[in-house]
């Protein structure tokens, strides 16, 4: 993938680096405005590593996001929220929404 469609369609990648990259700040993310150089020394000094250490990472999340064409950018089925899994319960899915719901 060539970075200029990143820097093309951050929007969708800014989501995708928030997630792999948790640490990294929204507002660090707007500055980082789709430029690798920026994107790799904002790693480096968030996690206090090695630039060629935050060069791999963007390598390997950008052929992850490979791995997974039509998907939305840098998501896996790691990321997947789990669902009911088919269970039913009088026909209905036996899915609760949160933990508090049976409360009154």
């Amino acid at each position: 993938m060539e970075w200029d469609e990143i820097k093309a369609r951050w929007p969708a990648y800014r989501t995708s680096c928030a997630r792999r990259w948790a640490r990294i700040s929204d507002r660090e993310l707007d500055q980082i405005d789709g430029d690798r150089g920026r994107l790799s020394r904002q790693i480096q000094e968030v996690y206090l590593i090695s630039a060629d250490d935050a060069d791999r990472q963007i390598s390997q999340w950008l052929t992850a996001d490979r791995s997974t064409p039509g998907t939305e950018p840098g998501v896996s089925e790691d990321d997947a929220v789990p669902g009911c899994g088919g269970n039913t319960f009088h026909g209905e899915p036996a899915c609760h929404s949160g933990y508090m719901d049976d409360e009154e």
